[in-house]
């Protein structure tokens, strides 16, 4: 890799490309600079700031209640108690989260499930849109659709077949793409957001750092 002096973007020279899916290229859509960390370096998204991993948390409760659930009646007390099973098993891996932080993230999940999940008092049975729409979310930690999104967040997260994606995220293309930084409304959720310079930069404009 080569960078210039002032970082304003990084260029990759005759680096070996993997295969990219949607997810990648909405990646790319986002932030060039999000897409070389996630979808090139890290190959994966990986978040590091505790907030953020809480987020990330209360959305895998969400969706494995979802999926276990899915076509049965909504029973508060019962779904409450996987919740918190589920909660009590993922521990392990998130071991910043403390007694108090389980139970505001148990109730945040409920909450969600209670008013985006249910159909007539049931779980809604989970088709091909709605995992599409659960995988945008655990990587995105937000996913707007229809009404709630702005225009520039339909663009981002809109569908692509794998060969729209082959053409967009093209080895040639990439090895020549100048991987900017770019500041938008998503990046509050971006799991690079501790070392961009874009997101320092706005910090300092507004005068949020001393």
């Amino acid at each position: 890799m080569r960078s210039r002096k002032k970082a304003d973007y990084i260029q990759i020279d005759n680096f070996e490309m993997g295969k990219f899916d949607q997810y990648d290229l909405m990646r790319y859509r986002i932030c060039k600079y999000r897409f070389l960390i996630e979808s090139i370096v890290e190959e994966k998204t990986v978040y590091k700031d505790e907030f953020l991993l809480k987020k990330y948390l209360t959305i895998v409760l969400e969706h494995r209640a979802r999926k276990y659930f899915k076509g049965k009646s909504f029973i508060r007390n019962i779904v409450f108690d996987y919740l918190n099973e589920q909660m009590d098993e993922l521990r392990d891996k998130f071991l910043f989260v403390n007694h108090a932080d389980a139970i505001d993230i148990v109730r945040t999940a409920l909450a969600y499930l209670e008013k985006y999940s249910l159909y007539n008092g049931k779980f809604m049975l989970i088709g091909e849109k709605e995992t599409d729409y659960m995988i945008k979310r655990e990587i995105f930690l937000t996913a707007k659709l229809g009404k709630n999104a702005s225009l520039d967040e339909r663009e981002v997260f809109k569908n692509s077949t794998q060969s729209e994606v082959d053409s967009e995220l093209s080895e040639k293309t990439l090895n020549e793409m100048s991987y900017r930084r770019n500041l938008n409304t998503l990046c509050v959720n971006c799991s690079e957001k501790d070392i961009c310079l874009e997101i320092f930069k706005s910090k300092k404009c507004k005068g949020e750092l001393l």
